[in-house]
Order: structure tokens, then sequence, then C-alpha cells
């Protein structure tokens, strides 16, 4: 894995923009000051240092910090914003609750379906590895704020649910 001071080296990154340019020019026809990286498949910015490619939120914590944590987590959910204030060490736990809502979530809110068989709606959570039934509503929106309420109780990042 690539040092701090040789990340250094080849690239300067600028915390308020999120984005890396490189210090001199590198292969591929890069030329010094030019933004360096590309979007991968997912959607994250992936720079080519030493033949090995490496996503820009990681090599930010290490320009930054010295390291490279489990898990960097998006505090908005934009994969490719890198800026320094938007980005936090994170454990596989504290990452999954700032998640965007699911393309096949019928409901329009993470944790709340309709269940046909009793004609009531139903309010559900995770939280460290366990899915906690919160209550069964008779209103959609009762099932909502419960949702809503509970995300609160076990620290979930507001974004939680937002759309994808």
């Amino acid at each position: 894995m690539i040092t701090q001071d040789e990340l250094k080296r080849y690239l300067n990154y600028d915390l308020k923009t999120g984005l890396f340019t490189w210090n001199f020019n590198h292969l591929y026809n890069a030329k010094k000051g030019e933004i360096a990286g590309s979007p991968d498949n997912n959607g994250y910015i992936m720079i080519t240092i030493n033949g090995k490619r490496e996503r820009a939120h990681r090599l930010a914590f290490l320009y930054v910090e010295g390291y490279i944590p489990k898990q960097v987590d998006h505090n908005n959910g934009v994969k490719n914003d890198n800026r320094w204030h938007n980005l936090n060490s994170s454990s596989n736990q504290h990452n999954r609750k700032n998640m965007p809502k699911r393309k096949d979530n019928k409901s329009g809110y993470v944790g709340v379906f309709f269940d046909e068989k009793q004609y009531v709606w139903i309010s559900y959570i995770h939280n460290s590895g366990k899915r906690i039934h919160i209550g069964s509503f008779f209103y959609k929106k009762d099932a909502i704020k419960a949702r809503k309420d509970a995300e609160i109780k076990y620290g979930f990042n507001p974004n939680h649910g937002r759309n994808v």
C-alpha cells in the first residue's frame, strides 16, 4: 500500500473541493495540475498510482490522517463527493445507518410496508444485526412516524432512506 508521503509526492488533495490533482506529469497523458481519477461503475472516483487502483475517498483519509480506515462514509450519500467535511471514518454498522432507499421499495419509506394479510402497515428497523419490530399501524403516516422516531433513537444518519 502507498504511504502518506508517497501519496503527497504524486497528488495534491483540496479539502474544500474533494479533488485530487497531479503534482507532475504522469502516465497516460495526465498533466501536472490535472484532476486525477475517474468514476467506476458504482460512482466512486478511482485513482491509479503505481498500477494500483484505489478509491479517492480512502486516499483522502490517507492524505489527511495518515491511515486508511476500514470504511469511509459519505455523509450526504453522494459517492463522488470527496470533500473532507463529507467523509467519516466508519464501521460497517455505522455505514448501514446511512443507506439509500432500495430500488424495490414499494411504500416509499425504508422499514415500512403494507401487510395484506393483516391489512395493516408494519414498521421495523435493523440495528446491531437484529431486525426490530416497531409496530403495526392502521395508518401509513403512523408507521412512518414510528420508523423515523426509531431512526433517531438508534442514531441513524438523517440522510438514511434517501432516494438513490
